[in-house]
């Protein structure tokens, strides 16, 4: 990561942006379960220093401030292993050696003592509530930023799969299909087909919100007389039996899946209709829709349950 020093000097806007991408880095040693505090104390003091945090985004650096720099230091008598320091973080009763922290020209690659975050939420959830308002305060796109694996990599080997497919007919947005990749990885889907129309799994913004499941999911663009090759197809959309009623293909079935504006071709449900037929999610409120993600993870959760139940 980049030394305080350093981060000072670059221009406001750039220095603003470096900020962000550090407190994501931050976030991921959070999760791992120890963070140099004192940098992480820079870098929010730099953030601020821009002056581009909205009120809401300044408040909550306050807020992380003060949880940072409420941590109780522990006498070097009550360590049975160092007589260093020991910093113990809020919410939690594990006490580690507490960081001497960088200075403003290192980088902290390697510091000789990290403070340990065990409780993991407190910490973890703070630092990622002012990532996610200072993105709001530089105007990104909250899809953007909230969506991410800790380490960016899932281990594809040890998925195991069901003979569910899926085919995503022209969905514009690629925020929906990494969502639905990524809940596609979930539940154990066997592959996922795009139609030639439909974004792209591996666009910057699907692969955001798949966090990582693009890499584990086997998935192909192909028209759909392609994708539908010996298997039972059936659509996703209105008029059709109750998700809790319908009977499920166990071998080889295909779920046909339309974008929210347009919904299904005609030729997708006439294929649907020939075949496996078209399931609902019943729906009592007024609005009389589902975002496309949701409506597939409905449906993935109740083919999941049959197919594991038989």
């Amino acid at each position: 990561m980049i030394g305080l020093r350093k981060l000072r000097r670059l221009p406001t806007d750039v220095r603003f942006r470096k900020c962000l991408r550090v407190l994501v880095e931050l976030e991921q040693s959070a999760h791992a379960g120890e963070i140099d505090r004192r940098y992480l104390v820079g870098v929010i003091r730099v953030l601020q220093d821009t002056g581009r945090l909205d009120q809401q985004a300044t408040h909550e650096a306050e807020q992380l401030l003060a949880m940072l720099e409420s941590a109780r230091l522990v006498t070097p008598e009550q360590s049975p292993t160092s007589r260093e320091p020991l910093v113990a973080w809020p919410h939690s009763s594990t006490a580690r050696p507490c960081p001497t922290g960088p200075s403003e020209g290192e980088v902290p690659t390697r510091p000789p003592a990290v403070a340990r975050n065990r409780g993991g939420d407190p910490l973890v959830r703070a630092i990622s509530n002012l990532r996610f308002l200072a993105a709001g305060s530089a105007g990104e796109t909250p899809a953007d930023w909230d969506l991410r694996a800790p380490d960016g990599t899932l281990r594809s080997d040890e998925r195991r799969t069901l003979p569910m497919h899926l085919f995503l007919e022209d969905l514009r947005s690629p925020f929906n299909v990494g969502s639905i990749l990524r809940t596609a990885e979930a539940l154990g889907v066997s592959s996922v087909f795009v139609s030639p129309r439909c974004a792209r799994p591996d666009h910057r913004r699907a692969a955001r919100s798949a966090m990582g499941a693009a890499e584990s999911v086997t998935w192909q663009v192909a028209d759909l007389a392609d994708a539908a090759q010996g298997k039972t197809v059936f659509a996703v959309e209105g008029g059709g039996i109750s998700v809790g009623e319908y009977t499920f293909p166990q071998q080889g079935g295909l779920a046909l899946l339309g974008s929210e504006e347009l919904g299904l071709s005609p030729e997708a449900l006439e294929a649907a209709d020939r075949s496996g037929g078209r399931v609902t999610v019943p729906l009592p409120g007024a609005k009389g829709s589902l975002n496309v993600g949701v409506a597939c993870g409905i449906v993935l959760f109740a083919w999941s349950r049959q197919l594991v139940s038989t």
